[in-house]
């Protein structure tokens, strides 16, 4: 259809017809100076010019441009009786107003007189601006004179649902402008209305002031469950609001939400009625929700069908009178757990953790159902594995809780480092909550602290610890498990403190066949000389091993003088905690005085407090923005235990079981001997889990050091170099540059965050990805101290020798929030651009003021030439390839080639590693049969440059024999030198520490 107004037409024909940006923007700007005049003139400005000229400056806004005039005349265009002229000045200046706008002050009287105009059509156009645009002094104004429009007998039905809206759109911006108490009246006279569109409005006003004040409303609660009744069991709907042969269905999902607030519903005809509308929605067929045809009506019929139904689930969870529907609601979430739709399978997933903590006795007893969870947990999406974790932490309970921890034990040791943290920490919950026996609890936990690595929270050994110092049955075991835990070679940093912790308090109760003093101190120095570890340079791990060592070496005269030794070597370390850990120690032991011994007394029993894994998992879910769910597992542990009573032990009978180098919940070292068997724990009266109680970890001046410390990690990336002679402030020195981060760089081409560099003050994590030659890194720079480090400073370094030339690489760093770095995160947004061939990734520098010393830095982005890779399309034939060979080999420093010898014997599985590193990690094409030798194997890729051609890199491998060893020859070829260069230093030495 032909616009009335021809200026406009021909304005927008002019537009479409432009080719360039710049061509766009002459002509917008020619046409808002002609407008401009024409309004400033005011003699041809009549309504039809001023109609044309708004519409042409709301499209100039549509289109990306700023109209900053014009808004004048279009109030006057609402304020004129004619209904064109008041429909586009209504129009326009929803386009050009937002919340925040000062004209809508302007505007206040003209809204006010068309709501109580004669006229309905002008009170539809001002609700609905309101609606759309009102803000809290607006709410604050006319929301009596909306209000009058809903309780007005004589309003028709448009107006009555658009004035429902428009109450709840100022009720959100404004609650105080309303008073909801006062509304009850009004909205249960309103429920009876027969037209379902007016219901559907009602119900989603009443469910927003529901939400913020339940107990007001809940006296509507029968009128709702008679609403649902009359709307799904007597079909009380005209053919209008029948969407695909469903009544009604959004107004069905208000009523739901709605009743889903209140836990209890308050008399027998709402209970008889709300199991009616459940049993109708929950006994229709599986078939009719997951296996009809995928056209564009029958998917939105399947939408409409599954957000009821899912609705009804969430209600009989949520209300006890509703347990007969269970078995059929827990029917459907398995049907849609084996749906191949990923957005239905969250949705079941989630409801399946919500019928969980209602029956966690059946569900986790069923082991089909056990199995469809598990199956969720090897879904490539993220969300969906974890609500397949929350699935499983729900469904455990104490008569499953061996088979549900194993397999999640099983799943964290091949899970990605994302959710190996939330994944930990629940685990922890549910081997506390539902302990087999003492030797499963120890054995659970020490798995857990294997698997988790660093991505283990630091509350989870110390809770352990906790746990095992509170239970004396459990430490012979324990300090066996240790003893044979700490021989190991790869030991992360929190199993180390929990057997450093362990075995300084209980080593004597360790049997001789399976570690004797000396062997433990061995073990203890071995980790301790581990420097090359930066899991064990931290100081609270060696401070903890330092404090073991001290206790063992008392506790065992034959050991005082190899822990002196040890401790007379850590004097002069660079950490300054633990120098004077060592110091301290090294003289205690050396005393002879009475006293001495006293400090090395096993540390009392700790008291009861809230559990700090708990109060770690609320706190990050909450920082989510994660709704934390009311979990019966979170309940149980939250009551308060009586330590006191000697005979409290863990409340499940002990089962016989095999010795522990059998146990598959902890891995030992071959060939040695498994810690021993305790005595027999006695079965506790009570059915629950007594609680285990926060641990006090600092017990005064006097064990300070002998006990586990909180305070964060330190890295040993930038040494001090004298720890002597600094006994006052000084002048600003700055600290010797760190090295180059050229490893973690490396390591965080796998993953797209991580951390990038640290020191002893700072940690620098990143996230980055790269799309079509650009790239975009977020650097977040985190204080591990606690002083507050100011004057921070971060530049791209273009002088380096190593840095790429600005001309192939383009740096720009966005404005940071300070130049502070507190307890919150300091964050840099970054820009890459890559314009052109380059070898190394950029260089940024680095500063900040702690006190009274300047620390100066520079470290490597993540964002070596291989990031930029990509799959070229469509990819080269055979014969443009082999031209493409020739022609970078006959000509200099265009093609390279290297014979790289790998850590692992080459075999088949290896080689499909290395390709598969290369397709995954630098985006490879792989060319089978390119080559006339079948051993030789092409790959393709290409430099992805900003708005240029990509620059093509082409490379093969093929297995070689070298004196009698097979290795792996490399050749890769590119018309940019630089190119080349980069391959050789970001990609192929990584290949070979495979």
């Amino acid at each position: 259809m032909e616009l009335p107004y021809r200026g406009l037409t021909n304005f927008i024909t002019e537009l479409r017809a432009t080719r360039t940006r710049v061509e766009e923007y002459t002509r917008v700007a020619d046409e808002a100076h002609h407008i401009r005049e024409v309004y400033m003139d005011k003699k041809n400005l009549d309504g039809y010019n001023k109609r044309k000229y708004s519409l042409k400056l709301m499209f100039i806004t549509v289109m990306g441009f700023t109209a900053d005039f014009g808004h004048l005349e279009a109030i006057e265009l609402i304020q004129s009786e004619n209904y064109e002229d008041k429909q586009i000045g209504y129009l326009t200046l929803s386009t050009f107003v937002n919340e925040r706008s000062e004209l809508l002050l302007l505007m206040n009287q003209s809204l006010l007189n068309d709501l109580t105009s004669d006229n309905r059509i002008n009170r539809c156009l001002a609700l609905t601006f309101i609606a759309n645009c009102g803000n809290a002094d607006t709410a604050e104004v006319l929301i009596n004179n909306v209000a009058k429009i809903l309780t007005d007998p004589r309003s028709s039905t448009f107006l009555l649902k658009k004035s429902a809206l428009c109450v709840l759109h100022l009720y959100r911006k404004n609650p105080d402008s309303i008073q909801p108490e006062q509304w009850i009246q009004r909205i249960q006279t309103l429920l009876q209305h027969t037209d379902a569109g007016v219901l559907t409005a009602l119900m989603s006003l009443l469910h927003g002031f529901a939400v913020a004040n339940p107990n007001i409303f809940a006296k509507l609660i029968p009128h709702v469950c008679s609403l649902l009744y009359r709307v799904i069991i007597s079909n009380g709907v005209t053919g209008d609001y029948v969407y695909n042969h469903i009544p009604a269905p959004w107004l069905i999902i208000k009523g739901l939400q709605f009743l889903q607030l209140y836990r209890e519903l308050p008399d027998e005809k709402c209970v008889k009625d709300v199991l009616a509308v459940l049993k109708r929605i929950v006994n229709t067929d599986n078939k009719h929700f997951v296996s009809i045809s995928q056209t564009s009506k029958a998917i939105k019929k399947q939408n409409a069908m599954i957000a009821v139904l899912f609705e009804s689930i969430n209600l009989a969870v949520k209300m006890p009178q509703q347990l007969p529907v269970y078995n059929r609601a827990l029917q459907h979430v398995r049907a849609f757990l084996l749906v191949n739709d990923p957005d239905l399978r969250y949705l079941s997933l989630e409801a399946a953790a919500s019928l969980c903590v209602v029956d966690p006795e059946n569900t986790g007893n069923d082991p089909n159902f056990v199995a469809i969870v598990e199956k969720a947990l090897g879904a490539n999406d993220m969300s969906l594995k974890r609500r397949a974790i929350d699935v499983m932490f729900e469904m455990c309970s104490s008569t499953n809780s061996g088979t549900i921890v194993a397999n999640m034990l099983s799943f964290l040791e091949s899970s990605t480092e994302e959710i190996k943290e939330e994944l930990s920490t629940k685990i922890a919950i549910l081997a506390e909550k539902y302990p087999s026996g003492i030797e499963w609890y120890v054995d659970v936990m020490f798995r857990l602290l294997q698997s988790g690595g660093p991505s283990c929270p630091s509350s989870i050994w110390m809770r352990t610890a906790q746990i095992i110092s509170s239970h004396e049955k459990m430490h012979q075991y324990a300090a066996e498990t240790s003893a044979v835990t700490i021989r190991g070679i790869n030991v992360f940093s929190s199993i180390l403190k929990l057997c450093g912790y362990i075995l300084g308090e209980w080593s004597n109760l360790v049997a001789a066949d399976i570690a004797t003093p000396e062997e433990i101190v061995n073990s203890i120095i071995m980790h301790l000389h581990e420097t090359t570890d930066e899991q064990t340079s931290f100081s609270e791990t060696l401070s903890v091993l330092l404090t073991s060592l001290s206790k063992i070496g008392v506790r065992h005269p034959s050991t005082r003088t190899v822990v002196e030794e040890e401790l007379e070597r850590h004097r002069g370390d660079w950490n300054s905690d633990s120098q004077e850990t060592a110091l301290g120690f090294r003289a205690l032991i050396k005393d002879t005085a009475e006293e001495a011994p006293a400090v090395f007394l096993n540390i009392p029993t700790f008291p009861v407090k809230e559990s700090i894994l708990l109060k770690d998992l609320k706190k990050k879910e909450e920082e989510k923005g994660v709704v934390v769910r009311e979990s019966h597992h979170l309940k149980g542990l939250l009551k308060q235990a009586d330590w006191e009573d000697d005979e409290a032990e863990i409340n499940i009978e002990q089962p016989p079981s095999p010795t522990p180098t059998a146990s598959p919940l902890i891995s030992s070292q071959p060939g040695q001997p498994a810690p021993s068997k305790p005595s027999e724990p006695e079965a506790s009266k009570d059915d629950t889990l007594i609680d285990f109680g926060d641990m006090l970890l600092d017990m005064g001046s006097s064990q300070k050091q002998a006990s586990p410390t909180t305070q964060p990690e330190q890295s040993n990336t930038d040494l001090i170099s004298s720890l002597f002679g600094s006994f006052g402030p000084g002048p600003t020195q700055p600290v010797a540059q760190a090295p180059m981060n050229k490893e973690r760089v490396l390591s965080l081409l796998v993953s797209g965050q991580g951390l990038l560099w640290e020191n002893q003050d700072v940690g620098v994590h990143v996230k980055h990805q790269y799309t079509a030659g650009e790239g975009r890194a977020q650097l977040a720079f985190t204080n591990k101290t606690t002083n507050l480090l100011c004057s921070v400073s971060v530049a791209v370094d273009t002088s380096h020798p190593l840095a790429p030339p600005e001309s192939a690489l383009t740096v720009q760093l966005q404005p940071m929030a300070g130049n502070q770095i507190s307890s919150t995160p300091l964050m840099l947004n970054i820009v890459l651009l890559a314009q052109g061939g380059f070898t190394n990734p950029p260089i940024l520098t680095f500063s900040y003021i702690q006190g009274l010393q300047t620390t100066n830095a520079s470290f490597f982005l993540p964002s070596p030439p291989t990031s930029f890779f990509s799959v070229p399309s469509p990819a080269p034939s055979s014969e443009i390839y082999n031209n493409m060979w020739n022609q970078f080999k006959q000509q200099p420093n265009r093609a390279t080639h290297k014979i790289i010898s790998t850590r692992s014997p080459l075999n088949p599985a290896l080689l499909q590693s290395i390709i598969g590193l290369l397709q995954s990690t630098y985006h490879f094409h792989l060319l089978p049969g390119y080559s006339s030798n079948k051993q030789v194997i092409c790959l393709v890729s290409a430099l992805a440059l900003k708005n240029k051609t990509p620059i093509p890199v082409l490379l093969t491998l093929q297995p070689h024999m070298d004196n009698g060893n097979v290795n792996v020859a490399f050749d890769y070829a590119s018309p940019s030198p630089e190119v080349v260069n980069g391959l050789s230093d970001w990609m192929i030495g990584q290949i070979s520490d495979l």
